[in-house]
């Protein structure tokens, strides 16, 4: 007897107020066509499993295609299904019914489907032999996938049939080797890199200077964990590093060979082209790692600690700097300069304060008064040519202060707490990103906001960051996701 396939997607789930692909057309209008395809793979694929042990789903339709934001899911089949080709047809007048944002007949020219047009008259053949298997029609979709994005343009608005990386995918899908791409005519192409098991955790991430990789670190309820990710080819570098200790802070030396991840109250560095620990641990004895950054020539590394105090680290030497410098609040953010002599910490505490600071690396002294906001400093980035200092804030205020006087220069205000902020490489423009995932852009000169907020994911957005050419905006979400943005200028 043949051995049993277990299919990526069960023929029956329990979701929570689901929506069938025929919903989401009704509401939205024709889906992205990456969209559809991403669907398309993941029924193909359940599809694969069941017609492998003989059986058939006999009622594949753009009703039974259920997501309810997290997850797609393929409804219950009939309790006397047909025969595969059947279902394979079927979801070749889904996959149309998606793209063009009708029902057709038979005869009908279908002009939306892209890329997937070949696929979906090859499914509706009415010779059953000329149809592809559901594997074929799987690893087409997918292939598809992974094909170049077209040139993106920023700030404009998607719309995204509701995929997420938790659930029935999270378990069932190689991490990271799957794209979500978003190719509206009027909007940037969005992926998504699929598989992080952080739910309801902290998220952080952060990209190496080369922005060929990007690291990321969440907390599940029992445990921290680490992933790399190859941002040429969006998969997985290495394994999953996990560790009983939550993980609380990740930096890259600037030539992108070690990064420093905090583990509790120690720091580990790994190499990352073998993905091995070096070996070294930075211990900061009873203080708990809150946020990391490495000096511009890599020698230093920075510590701050939930304990309101800065720890300054030689690298090579494994030795603390002097004593700790006295930020008065837990230090949620780090930024040096570009010469490195200055260091820019922001912090927060329980009793809704929030300040950065600016200090002097070489004196280990304070510089100037400490540059307040009414709530929370969630982060702190000094610009590219180290003469302003953007602040964000936790009541959703965004402050450029000038450096060489301290002075207030300018501020902007998100209606909820921002959770990113980014230089572009030339230092003209800004990013910002808040907790109900709108994403902004802001000129640095004329301190007036470019285009409309954007949506940068359904999920809340819990950090961001800019790849260090400028062209990557990625940002990590409460659900565990890792979206990824093209921008242009």
């Amino acid at each position: 007897m043949a051995e049993k396939t277990e299919p990526l997607l069960p023929d029956t789930a329990v979701l929570v107020a689901p929506r069938s692909l025929e919903q989401a057309v009704r509401e939205e209008g024709r889906l992205p066509v990456p969209s559809v395809a991403w669907v398309g793979a993941l029924v193909a694929s359940a599809l694969a499993g069941m017609h492998a042990t003989g059986d058939a789903h006999g009622d594949v339709s753009p009703g039974s295609i259920l997501q309810d934001g997290e997850r797609v899911v393929l409804g219950p089949g009939l309790t006397e299904a047909g025969r595969p080709e059947e279902d394979l047809r079927r979801l070749g007048e889904s996959l149309r019914y998606a793209v063009e944002g009708h029902h057709h007949d038979d005869s009908a020219l279908i002009s939306h489907a892209g890329p997937l047009q070949p696929l979906i008259e090859e499914l509706l053949s009415h010779d059953p032999s000329l149809r592809p298997t559901a594997a074929q029609a799987a690893d087409r979709l997918l292939a598809l996938l992974h094909a170049p994005a077209p040139a993106p343009r920023f700030l404009t608005r998607r719309r995204l049939l509701g995929l997420g990386a938790t659930g029935v995918l999270a378990a069932t899908v190689p991490p990271a080797s799957f794209l979500l791409l978003d190719d509206e005519p009027d909007g940037p192409p969005a992926l998504t890199l699929l598989g992080h098991l952080t739910q309801n955790g902290f998220f952080m991430l952060g990209f190496n200077p080369t922005s060929k990789a990007l690291a990321t670190i969440g907390n599940p309820p029992d445990h921290g964990e680490f992933r790399l990710w190859n941002m040429d080819t969006f998969t997985q570098i290495g394994q999953t590093l996990t560790d009983s200790d939550y993980l609380s802070g990740l930096a890259f030396t600037p030539d992108g060979l070690t990064l420093a991840i905090g583990f509790g109250s120690r720091v580990h560095l790994w190499n990352t082209t073998t993905g091995a620990r070096t070996g070294a641990i930075l211990d900061q004895g009873p203080y708990t790692v809150f946020s990391l950054a490495f000096s511009p020539d890599g020698r230093r590394l920075a510590v701050g600690c939930e304990e309101s105090m800065v720890n300054l680290w030689d690298v090579e030497q494994r030795v603390r700097i002097k004593g700790p410098l006295h930020h008065g609040l837990p230090v949620s953010s780090l930024s040096f300069s570009p010469d490195g002599r200055l260091l820019a910490s922001g912090g927060c505490s329980g009793e809704k304060l929030g300040w950065a600071v600016l200090w002097d690396t070489e004196t280990h002294t304070q510089v100037g008064e400490r540059l307040r906001h009414e709530h929370w400093v969630t982060r702190t980035k000094l610009s590219p040519d180290g003469r302003l200092l953007a602040t964000s804030c936790f009541d959703g205020e965004v402050r450029f202060w000038d450096v060489e006087t301290r002075a207030l220069t300018a501020s902007f205000h998100h209606p909820h707490p921002v959770h990113g902020l980014a230089f572009t490489p030339d230092g003209r423009l800004l990013v910002t990103a808040d907790r109900n995932s709108d994403l902004r852009l802001w000129d640095t000169a004329k301190h007036t906001a470019i285009g409309r907020p954007v949506s940068g994911s359904r999920a809340r957005i819990l950090f961001m960051d800019l790849s260090p050419d400028g062209r990557t905006l990625a940002v990590g979400t409460d659900l565990g996701s890792i979206h990824l943005w093209r921008l242009t200028s």
